[in-house]
């Protein structure tokens, strides 16, 4: 056993290893292990450190040729004993244990296992061995090697854990700011994009409308479709650039007054061309409004959420068909919009999901698959920025019913 001199001196000799950010952590770890062994006269040592959950990994040794052999935790070994205790491991002729002993190669018996802690977790294990000139680890030895692991191993470890930590911060930084980078650039292309659609768009429905005032028969027909096809384009083109606007919050409202029967027949009469081209008929069916509060909303993005919803219900209605649109008067301070149609309905799957943005999921009622775009996604997201509810329910006897609710003001 070292003298209190010379014990100093290890403790000195230890401080100045790890305090020596020149040399790699591993460098400064064989270091320690070096002065570990040399303390405690002994031939054989290695330090352990943990690999995931389920290995230690040797990341020091006085035999280097087994740095980064794996042992399970799951083992019989002494250092799997150690870390599932979290206590340290003494072994010799006098103490035995019921743990898988050394290798033949040791030529004597006693062995030291000790836990490296941070915070009552296992990070690592010391183990030691081969005493000189004797067979047996004194009490004052062991404590030694308790109290050098505590004050020098685990703090290399904490360091080393810190600098992954700033390694992986300054990553993390790069990495975001590379994103953010990226998501200006998609944006600026988006929005672009987005702005160069509108024109010719614009000038296809300024064509299809010119055409129709000079065509009849089924000529008629062929016009109507495709000015029915350009307002629905036009209409994906605007979820798109609003959806982005309204997710960042950069979309203000422009809140007027509204008179709900008169506004949702003016939207029913904008979707007359795309109901024609499927024979749909609208049906319209408002409720007496007395004693209630005044609705004020935001006209556009209230036409547009009307104008997606009915659209939907004409996509899924059979030919022929006809979808019903409305409104009614939960309470005296809320209004709330309706539109039902005889399609195949909501599948449950979807029901929760139907709002979010490019869902697909597959019907486990009639193995189909349904799908959904930007146009509810829009929905949500304007009702939302209104302060109001949105929800999809099953229509009696078939087909589906959307359902929205705005807040009205006081009229007193």
């Amino acid at each position: 056993m070292e003298t209190p001199a010379t014990i100093l001196d290890t403790l000195a000799a230890l401080s100045s290893h790890c305090r020596n950010t020149k040399l790699s952590w591993d460098k400064r770890l064989n270091l320690v292990l070096k002065e570990i062994v040399r303390s405690l006269n002994v031939d054989k040592a290695s330090i352990m450190m943990r690999q995931g959950r389920a290995h230690l990994a040797v990341r020091a040794s006085t035999r280097p040729e087994i740095v980064g052999v794996l042992v399970p935790l799951n083992s019989q070994s002494p250092s799997a004993w150690v870390v599932k205790n979290k206590a340290p491991l003494y072994v010799d002729e006098e103490n035995p244990a019921d743990v898988s002993l050394k290798e033949a190669r040791y030529t004597k018996r006693a062995f030291f296992s000790v836990p490296l802690m941070i915070k009552n977790r296992v990070i690592g294990v010391l183990n030691i061995t081969e005493k000189k000139n004797d067979d047996h680890l004194s009490e004052a030895e062991r404590k030694l090697a308790i109290e050098l692991c505590a004050r020098f191993i685990t703090a290399l470890e904490m360091e080393r854990m810190a600098d992954l930590l700033r390694k992986r911060e300054r990553d993390l930084r790069e990495k975001n700011k590379k994103l953010k980078e990226f998501e200006r650039v998609k944006e600026d292309l988006f929005n672009m994009l987005v702005h160069d659609l509108k024109g010719p768009i614009s000038e296809l429905t300024c064509l299809h409308g010119i055409l129709s005032e000079g065509v009849r028969g089924e000529n008629q027909t062929v016009v109507r479709a495709a000015q029915a096809a350009c307002g629905g384009l036009s209409q994906m083109v605007s979820n798109l650039l609003d959806v982005v606007q309204l997710e960042e919050g950069k979309l203000p409202l422009k809140p007027e007054p509204i008179a709900p029967g008169p506004f949702l027949k003016e939207v029913l009469s904008g979707l007359a061309a795309l109901a024609w081209v499927k024979d749909i008929v609208f049906t319209f069916q408002p409720f007496a409004s007395a004693g209630v509060g005044t609705l004020a909303a935001d006209k556009a993005l209230l036409r547009r959420v009307l104008a997606n919803l009915l659209t939907n219900a004409i996509r899924y209605s059979p030919p022929g068909d006809r979808v019903e649109a409305g409104f009614l008067y939960p309470s005296a301070s809320e209004i709330a919009f309706f539109i039902k149609d005889n399609g195949p309905g909501v599948p449950d799957e979807l029901k929760e999901r139907i709002f979010d943005k490019f869902v697909r999921v597959e019907s486990r009622r009639d193995e189909r698959s349904f799908s959904t775009g930007l146009g509810l996604a829009f929905c949500k997201l304007a009702v939302d920025a209104h302060g109001g509810r949105i929800r999809v329910e099953d229509a009696a006897p078939v087909g589906a019913r959307f359902f929205f609710t705005l807040p009205l003001k006081s009229s007193r």
